[in-house]
């Protein structure tokens, strides 16, 4: 039974990092995106949505490719974070 509760674990927590870390990349890097491109607002909007998709769809895989926990859970949130700190200072406004 400890084997396949730590499987059961192991599986639930790749589900959660796929699903909702990869969820906050997705939507930190489109924002980042839709910030930093140098173009009208309206086609910079619609690329870094489109680019969250495809960020979506590698966090998914990364999530569940990876072969341990701990540089599977460190490739979903450090980019998070990176993403989410580049967004903020480039938003209109800056960063202060």
């Amino acid at each position: 039974m400890g084997i396949e509760a730590t499987r059961a674990s192991s599986i639930l927590q790749r589900i959660v990092a796929a699903v909702v870390v990869g969820y906050a990349l997705a939507v930190t890097s489109g924002v980042m995106l839709s910030y930093a491109l140098p173009m009208p607002s309206f086609d910079a909007v619609t690329i870094g949505i489109l680019v969250s998709f495809i960020v979506y769809v590698c966090a998914i895989l990364w999530a569940f490719a990876s072969r341990t926990l701990w540089p599977m859970w460190m490739g979903l949130i450090l980019p998070t974070l990176l993403c989410g700190a580049a967004a903020w200072l480039v938003r209109p406004g800056g960063g202060g």
